[in-house]
């Protein structure tokens, strides 16, 4: 299988070469590019579901001195290639993944941990669009961001579909009904989650305003979630405020518990500063909240016991705060929401 793999991508970089015009080539234009996304979803690098010539380049090298792996019968295979005895494993999701800049990198960073667990074959397609363009109102009207979910759901094998929430205005129950009634079209067992982040410009908000924030939650689980799912009785419709996360950072800087925070956020240092919970003023997260926000969608998804992972994460320059703790803390306000999919 190794063989052919470098083969058919050498007659692929072969054809290419002498093309001037490669450069302006992707999946969407050049049958030879769709072929290889096809059959190679993970040279598909920042998961758009657009194959370019410079991401074939870039899997070639991941290709040169491998070797095919030996899999065992008794056992699954990890996506880091780690064994996990077959009575152990989780089946993973093939899923897809639609939302903006606050959604994106949880599930981006959720393919870093799942190889610390025993999830297995969990894959992804991430399509994203920022601010309320990433809505399920605006990415159904938008057309490239449409028919790009489109093509991913009409393979028929997507099991999980995540999608995001901006405001009533773009994220009723009318706009993820669009995108419900089409994936149900072709896996009528297909799962979906709706996942919340935290509201903007928090830097400058009050505690009372901190408060009500996190009780908004609880009313739009009852607005929007409960009548989803008795518009959709036959699917899990899964819930994750994980915005909540960031929520729990702050309640935690402000009662002098979150060593090595100094701000919410400090417009005048650099974005990549780790003594802040947000990067800018609108509201973009540091690694604290990315890895945060992946570790409470690794047990909303999965109702995944984190404490049974053996990594302990931690942000870079941050060795204090132990975003495990946090993540399974917050994960206890999560999980009641989803408690009538988790068998007893």
């Amino acid at each position: 299988m190794f063989i052919k793999k470098f083969l058919f991508l050498f007659c692929l970089l072969g054809l290419i070469a002498f093309d001037l015009s490669a450069a302006k080539k992707t999946s969407e234009n050049n049958e030879k590019l769709k072929e290889w996304l096809e059959r190679f979803p993970a040279a598909d690098k920042n998961k758009d579901g657009i194959l370019t010539i410079p991401e074939v380049l870039e899997y070639r090298k991941t290709l040169k001195g491998t070797k095919p792996k030996k899999s065992s019968s008794s056992a699954a295979k990890t996506t880091s290639g780690v064994d996990v005895p077959s009575d152990k494993a989780i089946k993973g999701y093939n899923g897809l993944f639609m939302g903006h800049s606050f959604f994106r990198p949880a599930a981006e960073n959720l393919l870093k941990i799942i190889p610390d667990t025993n999830v297995v074959n969990h894959t992804e397609l991430i399509v994203m669009s920022g601010g309320a363009s990433g809505s399920p109102g605006r990415l159904w009207e938008n057309e490239s961001k449409r028919k790009a979910g489109q093509a991913y759901l009409d393979k028929g094998n997507v099991e999980f579909f995540a999608m995001t929430y901006f405001d009533k205005s773009n994220s009723g129950v009318e706009h993820y009904s669009k995108w419900f009634d089409y994936a149900l079209q072709k896996n009528p067992n297909i799962t979906f989650m709706i996942a919340l982040p935290w509201g903007a410009f928090l830097f400058k908000a009050s505690q009372t305003e901190i408060d009500s924030a996190e009780q908004g939650y609880k009313k739009l689980f009852d607005e929007l979630i409960v009548t989803l799912r008795k518009k959709y009785p036959n699917n899990k419709i899964i819930y994750c405020p994980y915005g909540l996360g960031v929520y729990e950072l702050i309640n935690r800087l402000n009662a002098g518990n979150l060593p090595g925070i100094k701000h919410i956020l400090n417009p005048k240092r650099s974005k990549t500063s780790n003594d802040q919970i947000l990067r800018d003023p609108l509201g973009h997260g540091t690694e604290l909240v990315t890895i945060l926000s992946s570790l409470i969608w690794m047990q909303t998804i999965y109702n995944y016991d984190i404490s049974t992972i053996g990594k302990k994460y931690r942000a870079q320059g941050l060795p204090d705060i132990d975003l495990n703790e946090i993540a399974a803390k917050v994960y206890k306000k999560v999980q009641p929401y989803n408690s009538i999919y988790i068998k007893k």
